[in-house]
C-alpha cells in the first residue's frame, strides 16, 4: 500500500494550478485493496495535498500531507501532522515527459456521472506503460485547472497535446496501472474556486525531521532492492507513528 500511496501522491502533483485565486480539488481513490480521498488546495502556485487511505487488510487509515511551494519548485515537504515535523524531498533530478515521449489514443466519447467526457489512452513510448483518462469540458473554468507547472507528467505540453487531439478538458477519471495487475481509479468529486488561507502552505510550527522523506518515482527506481527494502521499512515506521 505504501508504494501505491507514494505513486498517487506524486501523480496528484501533476495538477497544480498557478492562479491568484484559490482552487480546491477533491478526488475519490479506489482499487482492489485500498480506498481513500485526495484533497488538493492550490493558490498562487502553491499546492497542498491531503491524502487519507484505508487498506482492506487494516482498519487504521493512513494519512499523507504534502506541500509544494511556488518559490521552491524543486522541493516537496511531507508533513507529519501528529508530531508536527516535516521532511524534504528534492525533485530537481526528476525528468518530466516531453511531447515525443508519449502518444495519445482517442478511445471515444463517454459519460461519467453528469460529465460528458473524452476517453483517452496515454501510452508512454519507452515503457509501453498505459494510463487511461476521461476529460471533460463541462467543469466551469476547466481551462484554468490545466495550467500545469510540473515535471512529472510533462507540464503544459501534456495538456497541449491532448487539446491538439481534440481531448481538451479536465480529468474527471483516471485509471493507473499500479503493478501486479492492480488498477488504481481516481474520480473527481469536486472542483471549485475558493479563498484558501495562506497558512495552509507553511511549515511554520513544524520541526524538520531526520527521517527520509517520500522519494520520487525515479529515485525509487534507481535504488537497489536492498536500499528500497530499507527505505520502505523506515517509511513504515514513520507512518505507524502517525496513527
Amino acid at each position: 500500500m505504501k508504494k501505491n500511496l507514494l505513486l498517487i501522491a506524486l501523480l496528484f502533483f501533476t495538477f497544480p494550478v498557478f492562479a491568484a485565486e484559490g482552487v480546491y480539488l477533491e478526488f475519490r481513490i479506489t482499487s482492489t485493496n485500498i480506498n481513500g480521498t485526495s484533497k488538493t488546495y492550490n493558490s498562487a502556485g502553491n499546492v497542498r495535498s491531503e491524502m487519507t487511505m484505508t487498506n482492506a487488510r487494516s482498519s487504521a487509515p493512513m494519512s499523507v500531507v504534502t506541500l509544494k511551494l511556488h518559490n521552491e519548485p524543486n522541493t516537496v515537504y511531507s508533513l507529519n501532522e501528529k508530531d508536527k515535523t516535516y521532511t524534504v524531498t528534492n525533485t530537481q533530478s526528476t525528468t518530466g515527459y516531453k511531447e515525443d515521449d508519449f502518444d495519445v489514443e482517442i478511445v471515444g466519447k463517454e459519460k461519467i456521472g453528469s460529465y460528458n467526457c473524452t476517453h483517452v489512452n496515454i501510452v508512454y513510448k519507452k515503457t509501453g506503460h498505459k494510463n487511461q483518462m476521461w476529460l471533460s469540458r463541462d467543469i466551469p473554468g476547466y481551462a484554468s485547472y490545466t495550467s500545469v507547472e510540473d515535471n512529472y507528467l510533462g507540464g503544459s505540453e501534456f495538456f497541449d497535446k491532448l487539446k491538439a487531439k481534440g481531448a481538451d478538458g479536465f480529468v474527471v477519471r483516471m485509471l493507473i496501472n499500479g503493478g501486479r495487475s492492480e488498477q488504481i481509479q481516481m474520480d473527481l468529486v469536486k472542483a471549485e474556486k475558493k479563498n484558501i488561507d495562506a497558512g495552509m502552505f507553511s511549515v511554520s510550527g513544524y520541526t524538520k525531521s531526520a527521517t527520509p522523506a517520500n522519494m520520487t518515482a525515479d529515485q525509487l527506481k534507481s535504488m537497489t532492492p536492498e536500499q528500497r527494502q530499507e527505505y520502505l521499512k523506515q517509511m513504515r515506521e514513520r507512518y505507524n507513528k502517525q496513527r
